[in-house]
């Protein structure tokens, strides 16, 4: 197995495969399933309008990147130590990491009161986004 070497990491692709995360979440968990995501969680306008208040923008937005921007960061480390080079391998990395994230996800599923559609609104949007992020840094280099 090899090493992770930082240097060698091309930082300009994780901070666009971050980027790209972040807008595509925009728009998923708006425009496209918003309204799916809080009836699937059970959430009311009143609740969401809480939970808003609770976590004003600024602090909920940058904590977002900085989460978006350690995974694509760990996409781009697990790239270098399993030796990706182009878009296909990145697609396969970004598949197996996907597979676990769901495994984890759907045990943290299981004992809430959360639909299964809620669930899967979740899971989609991590597969595309894991699998966009890995393939971008595989074609980019890692």
């Amino acid at each position: 197995m090899g090493t992770i070497n930082i240097g060698e990491l091309n930082w300009l692709a994780i901070i666009v495969a971050a980027v790209a995360t972040f807008m595509l979440g925009g728009m998923w968990y708006t425009a496209l399933f918003g309204n799916a995501w809080k009836k699937a969680h059970g959430y009311s306008e009143e609740m969401c309008k809480q939970m808003q208040a609770s976590k004003p923008a600024p602090v909920f937005f940058s904590t977002m990147m900085v989460c978006y921007f350690i995974i694509a960061l760990g996409v781009a480390m697990l790239s270098q130590l399993a030796g990706v080079e182009s878009a296909g391998g990145g697609i396969s990395l970004g598949f197996v990491l996907w597979l676990v994230v769901a495994a984890v996800g759907l045990t943290n599923h299981i004992p809430t009161n959360v639909t299964f559609t809620g669930y899967l609104i979740d899971t989609v949007y991590q597969f595309i986004y894991l699998l966009r992020s890995a393939a971008l840094i595989g074609a980019w280099g890692r």
